[in-house]
């Protein structure tokens, strides 16, 4: 059984000093997790700094059993439609089980705003956001897949049409001009690469920065005379190319295929969570009687009218 979270509140300190010196605690909370042998969850208390993610035996404890620091992570990837998710490091990934989906994503919110800070990264606002999607009006016209509210865009997505999901830079610019490498969570489905600025709750819908149309686009293609980022795919559509970076080879592998799958027909959605499914039905039944109910009174509507013509 998980409990709720709560505030972490750090030891006691003998000097007013070493208080100030303790960096600050974003979020704690119970969470479980696998040891690097041994595969079997275990609950532990987990607290997110500006420096490191720590994990403790209980609440009540003073010492950690383990710490991964911030600086050290090359990626927070996400479960489909699950309450786990995985802290990526060049020689350890860690497999962490939130107490429900929405933690999970909340979690993985925190956790990678923390990681961008700590790496030096600049955290998106409202205003880069706004620039980027002038930047990439045309092609986002051009897919005709998303729906504008506002100034956002917003992408509708179905759970039972997603492939794969995860966390990789994207660079905004011209390739070999430009240096803004920027963190974006990407949700690719059977038709669609869609870019986000974090993890989200797939059964809302959710605010995209791009969609790339994948029928309009060329072969991925492997990247590797980038120093900083030798893990690069480039995706060309009919408007503008699209760059993005995984943290490691195989992570480049994966994604260059299941965009390959998505493109050539035969790309197979990842398992749903059998509570996402029951959602998303549940969903889909309410707008199926939502539509009914305005097509029967659209007709009474009319039938009133031609009574009263009558």
């Amino acid at each position: 059984f998980f409990f709720s979270e709560k505030s972490h509140t750090p030891p006691p300190s003998s000097s007013a000093s070493a208080m100030a010196a303790q960096p600050e605690v974003i979020r704690s909370g119970f969470m479980e997790k696998t040891g690097e042998k041994d595969k079997n969850y275990k609950k532990r208390w987990f607290v997110l700094d500006s420096d490191q993610l720590s994990y403790f035996k209980t609440d009540k404890d003073k010492a950690a059993q383990g710490s991964i620091a911030l600086k050290e992570v090359t990626s927070i990837e996400p479960v489909p439609s699950s309450r786990m998710f995985k802290v990526v490091l060049a020689k350890r990934t860690y497999n962490i089980q939130a107490p429900s989906n929405g933690a999970a994503l909340e979690w993985q919110k925190d956790i990678q705003k923390a990681v961008d800070t700590a790496q030096g990264k600049r955290v998106r606002t409202s205003s880069t956001i706004s620039r980027a999607d002038s930047t990439a009006s045309m092609a986002r016209r051009a897919s005709g897949t998303s729906v504008r509210s506002g100034s956002v865009m917003t992408a509708k997505i179905n759970p039972r049409r997603v492939v794969k999901m995860g966390q990789l830079d994207m660079l905004s610019g011209t390739r070999g001009r430009s240096k803004n490498w920027r963190s974006k969570f990407m949700v690719l489905t059977l038709d669609k690469l869609t870019v986000h600025s974090a993890p989200f709750d797939l059964s809302s819908p959710t605010p995209a920065l791009n969609t790339v149309n994948l029928q309009d686009c060329t072969e991925p293609k492997k990247l590797d005379d980038d120093k900083e980022h030798p893990f690069t795919i480039e995706i060309k559509s009919k408007v503008l190319a699209y760059y993005v970076a995984a943290s490691s080879a195989e992570e480049q592998e994966e994604w260059v295929s299941a965009l390959m799958a998505v493109q050539q027909g035969t790309a197979t959605p990842a398992a749903v969570d059998p509570a996402v499914e029951a959602a998303q039905e549940e969903a889909e039944r309410q707008q199926r009687e939502a539509e009914e109910q305005a097509a029967r009174e659209a007709e009474e509507q009319q039938a009133r009218e031609e009574a009263e013509r009558l």
